[in-house]
């Protein structure tokens, strides 16, 4: 309730956009049927003052979720295009993250876990009240609102990840840090996962925690810390198990009063984030993959497919692109097939897919294969080491339909210097996020034949920062549905002569911004400020990894 109201768009805004407040559906099946019982006796819904203002309408859906039990979902359209975004970016770990700790972690020895969910986690969230009149329900005549944070209201999941991140890290004056580095805490964003030092790291999903360490004594300690912060901060927990994992397998090492996971509950204590941990050497997806269907739906092979592609994710996480088996690069039919399904999608979903039996077939080998892997952490690549860091090649970039642009700094002396540099016109206006995708791909080119690491004599590390999503999702996996995007950057996963690292730098403060619209970077000193501050936060993350791992 003490979140700050995001500034309302007026309507005259909003016609300037070019946007249309959605019609919403009030009387949809769901509501008729539900309303009543999360009124009362659920209490989700409460009923508004006479007197109290409504600014937007909102409707109620379900989505199931496993045995068969429904997730209430608002429809928060004219919600969220009345009010501005909060100003603050969502940042979450990738899967080559998650991996990589773990390989790291388990070098050192046995890993301890402490994996915890909570329960209901956005029913813990009392509703701001400035967002009561923004989200309201109208039922049987009356008009309610809901009485905790609306999951579908757009920053909902921003407000989740950052109290999680509060109740993880918060602690008391004088209180030991327990590995938490404080150039992590206090960035300029929000932490994607915090490297302990030490070894180990904290991962953080909305209502999940999941905190790897390979020192015992500094385990138990982040176990008592998070069930007295749990108890400061008023939240519940849905269950929480702590797991030893040896080079051969887990068990469980949780006191007396700790919940033991039964056999079966043993996969589920061992999994986060679609990953089930099966030792401190290996880990496998957390879903087996779906039994084909002879004569598939376009839905059904989207689904199969889906589960395909995260297998490979999975099991090439962590590995350099260029020497990965696993890589979709290598995948080429398989990834037109995908792009397709998702043509085909937008009008006939549920019509028989028309697929060659020969294509079905390379999937039913590729599913065999894949049901006989495990992911070997000895093949996962070491961190960059601190020469690697402190060497790196560091790169802001943004486009616009008509050109691009670089800016370069590098690392000395602990701070981001400014190098220089560059801009581009395209031959023709392209779509912005091609665009995007095209200067990181310049930026990183312009490193090749640099030299490898005279420490551990690995590929050059080159750190790109931007805003668009499509564009870092696709260099930090190493593939994209786009033919085009993965034709511009299959160069730079050929060779092995870099190591590619992403982090988000929002548009609106990035520094490449000016020059890709003919002005130079210096010209907004704002942003030139703030993109170093997102760079060398990046940076220091990389460095509490490296020195973590190398110490030894």
């Amino acid at each position: 309730k003490g979140t700050m109201q995001p500034r309302e768009l007026s309507c005259e805004e909003l016609r300037k956009k070019g946007k249309r407040m959605p019609e919403i559906r009030e009387t949809n099946a769901f509501t008729q049927l539900f309303a009543p019982e999360l009124i009362d006796p659920v209490k989700l819904l409460e009923e508004q003052g006479v007197h109290d203002a409504v600014v937007c309408l909102c409707g109620l859906f379900g989505v199931e979720k496993t045995l068969h039990v429904l997730r209430v979902i608002f429809d928060a359209r004219q919600a969220n295009m009345k009010l501005e975004p909060i100003p603050v970016s969502l940042a979450l770990f990738t899967l080559d993250e998650l991996v990589r700790s773990w390989a790291s972690t388990g070098s050192r020895g046995d890993i301890f876990t402490i994996n915890v969910d909570y329960r209901h986690y956005y029913y813990q969230f009392a509703i701001p009240k400035w967002l009561r009149r923004y989200v309201v329900v109208r039922f049987n005549g009356k008009r309610y609102h809901p009485t905790v944070l609306p999951m579908g209201y757009r920053d909902a999941c921003l407000i989740a990840q950052v109290f999680t991140w509060c109740v993880v890290l918060h602690r008391e004056e004088g209180e030991d840090a327990l590995g938490v580095p404080s150039s992590l805490v206090l960035g300029a964003e929000m932490p994607r996962y915090i490297p302990l030092e030490g070894g180990g790291a904290i991962f953080v999903l909305l209502d999940g925690v999941f905190i790897m360490d390979p020192n015992e004594e500094r385990h138990k300690l982040w176990k008592a810390r998070l069930i007295r912060n749990e108890d400061f901060f008023g939240i519940r927990r849905k269950v929480g198990f702590y797991i030893r994992f040896s080079e051969t397998g887990r068990s469980n090492c949780g006191g007396e009063k700790d919940p033991v996971p039964t056999d079966a509950q043993m996969k589920d204590a061992s999994t986060f984030s679609g990953v089930e941990f099966l030792s401190r050497a290996s880990l496998a997806p957390a879903k087996e993959l779906p039994e084909a269907v002879a004569h598939p739906t376009w839905r059904q092979l989207s689904s199969r497919m889906g589960s395909i592609l995260w297998h490979l994710r999975l099991f090439g996480a962590g590995r350099l692109l260029s020497d990965n088996p696993f890589s979709l690069l290598h995948q080429e039919a398989m990834l037109s097939l995908w792009s397709r399904v998702g043509a085909e999608a937008v009008d006939g979903w549920n019509r028989p897919a028309d697929v060659s039996e020969d294509d079905l077939q390379s999937l039913l080998r590729l599913e065999r294969f894949l049901r006989t892997c495990t992911h070997d952490m000895r093949y996962v690549a070491r961190p960059p080491c601190v020469e690697c860091v402190s060497s790196a090649r560091i790169f802001a970039v943004d486009s616009t339909r008509k050109a691009m642009a670089y800016v370069q700094f590098r690392w000395t002396d602990g701070l981001l210097h400014y190098v220089g540099e560059r801009a581009a016109t395209f031959e023709k206006e392209i779509e912005q996020s091609e665009g995007e995708l095209r200067a990181a791909v310049w930026a990183a080119q312009s490193q090749y034949g640099a030299p490898r690491c005279r420490q551990c004599q690995a590929p050059p590390l080159v750190l790109i920062g931007g805003d668009a999503d499509g564009a870092r999702a696709a260099l930090r996996k190493g593939y994209s549905r786009s033919q085009i995007f993965r034709e511009r950057m299959r160069p730079l996963f050929t060779g092995g002569w870099l190591r590619l690292e992403t982090v988000r730098v929002p548009g609106e403060v990035n520094a490449a911004d000016a020059p890709s619209r003919g002005r130079r970077a210096s010209s907004d000193e704002r942003c030139m400020v703030a993109t170093a501050a997102i760079l060398e936060t990046a940076i220091r993350g990389l460095l509490t990894e490296a020195c973590s791992f190398w110490s030894d």
